[in-house]
């Protein structure tokens, strides 16, 4: 298992949500079992944004999503979490 922290500011339509979530969604793809991934966000906003592009990205795969914020229940053992 492996740990890895990502701290990204550059302008807008850059591509910094895909630069980090690509490697995320194919390392879950290989080994779907034993990763698990967390992203953080600052806002509600953020989150539902980032969310929508994973959701977007992983559309053709298996893997489970779920999105953190107060007051919104938690899927059962999904493989990405994003959360404020």
């Amino acid at each position: 298992m492996f740990y890895f922290c990502i701290k990204l500011t550059f302008c807008s339509r850059t591509g910094k949500t895909g630069g980090f979530a690509l490697p995320i969604l194919q390392s879950l793809k290989k080994n779907r079992q034993q990763n698990y991934a967390l992203v953080l966000a600052p806002t509600r906003e953020f989150a539902i944004q980032i969310a929508g592009y994973f959701t977007a990205l992983e559309s053709c795969t298996d893997l489970t999503l779920s999105v953190i914020i107060g007051g919104v229940d938690i899927a059962k053992r999904p493989h990405v979490i994003i959360a404020t």
